[in-house]
């Protein structure tokens, strides 16, 4: 049974831990869930409706996941990530082993370096937008584009090639089925950021995020143990779990980004505590890309959150009109790929220079013409 305070990353939730057991009882009961078969019909319920489809409303209840279109793929992809996590258990079965031992405890420090790289100024400030750099080989999310993304064999030469483009937080696909990814590369990006804060810029603050499938605690201790300062948790994917996940997340005393692609997903998101979201302008139930859902989905987004727009970002125009309703960092994936000229996307974006934020309005009277 899991009584734990409502869950998201570190800002806002330094709460006292309600419940009996505290976090070796939170752990076991969510792997005993994650573990348990396959994932029940609710949790490859209906998908949610989009943006202009929606009235607002908060949720009670956790918003269905992954629809139809897309089960086989996910289950697929699901059923091979749980394999994994017992095989993670099996490597770290040894009680004295420090992922099993982040899991047990509650940790006395809580770090926010992912906050302070993705949100570069403070409310009243000249608002600046960060660069989120997404590393992959590979990506699933739509038949509509190329399965490969970006061929590059050394993660951590890529990071390097990033962190030489200016960006602020790393992204690093450990997924291998679906994103060509591997949990080496972490290692390598982790290493990478680290001789380049001491070799080439010692004021280099990027932070480092686990992106992965995760479903499971372990993954997050895993992440830990090997440099990260932050996951990515994907909240139409997780439903109910989604809570003590952001639970583990901090009990083991780091932060977690929750990716959400609806308004109903992001309301779920927020009343579990969730204080940096990334908005997906992709569907991941049908691959469908909607290109102003991250613009809709940001109105019911308080300021104290952190924001993060994602999905088809293709341009510094996107990027800084995104920047101007009130998102603290674009996430760019196939665009550094692509791009035919990346240092000047990157720095075009970095140049941006907005009208301090007005508290309570979730920066819409930013916009142009607001």
């Amino acid at each position: 049974e899991v009584l734990m305070a409502g869950g998201g990353c570190l800002m806002g939730r330094d709460r006292a831990m309600r419940g009996r057991g505290g976090a070796p009882a939170v752990l076991a009961a969510l792997a005993s869930v994650v573990l348990a078969g396959k994932p029940s019909a609710a949790f490859f319920g209906p998908p949610l409706q989009h943006c202009h489809q929606h009235q607002h409303h908060r949720r009670s209840t956790p918003p269905p996941a992954w629809g139809s279109r897309n089960e086989e793929l996910m289950l697929q992809l699901l059923e091979r990530k749980k394999y994994e996590v017992r095989q993670l258990e099996k490597i770290h079965k040894d009680m004295a082993d420090p992922v099993n031992l982040r899991q047990g405890f509650i940790s006395d420090t809580s770090s926010y370096t992912l906050t302070r790289a993705l949100r570069l100024s403070r409310l009243g400030d000249t608002r600046k937008i960060s660069v989120m750099g997404d590393l992959k080989r590979l990506s699933p999310t739509s038949k509509n584009l190329p399965r490969t993304v970006s061929g590059f064999v050394d993660a951590g030469r890529r990071a390097r090639e990033c962190l030489e483009l200016g960006v602020n937080v790393l992204s690093v696909n450990t997924d291998q089925a679906g994103w060509g990814g591997k949990l080496d590369d972490l290692n390598s990006v982790v290493q990478a950021r680290k001789d380049y804060a001491k070799n080439i810029d010692p004021s280099n603050h990027t932070a480092v995020v686990m992106k992965d499938l995760i479903i499971h605690p372990i993954q997050i201790a895993e992440a830990l143990e090997r440099g990260a300062n932050g996951v990515i948790l994907q909240a139409g994917l997780l439903g109910a779990q989604l809570g003590p996940l952001l639970d583990a997340a901090t009990i083991m005393g780091t932060e977690a980004i929750v990716e959400v692609h609806t308004p109903n997903e992001c309301d779920y998101a927020l009343e579990l505590g969730a204080m940096i979201l990334m908005v997906n302008n992709w569907d991941r139930t049908d691959g469908k890309w909607h290109r102003n859902q991250a613009e809709c989905v940001r109105e019911v987004i308080p300021d104290n959150v952190v924001t993060i727009a994602a999905g088809g970002i293709s341009s510094s125009e996107e990027a800084t009109r995104l920047a101007a309703i009130g998102y603290d960092c674009v996430c760019l994936g196939r665009a550094l790929a692509a791009h035919p000229d990346p240092d000047k996307l990157v720095a075009n974006i970095r140049r941006f220079r907005g009208h301090p934020a007005s508290p309570g309005t979730n920066g819409l009277l930013d916009a142009p013409g607001m």
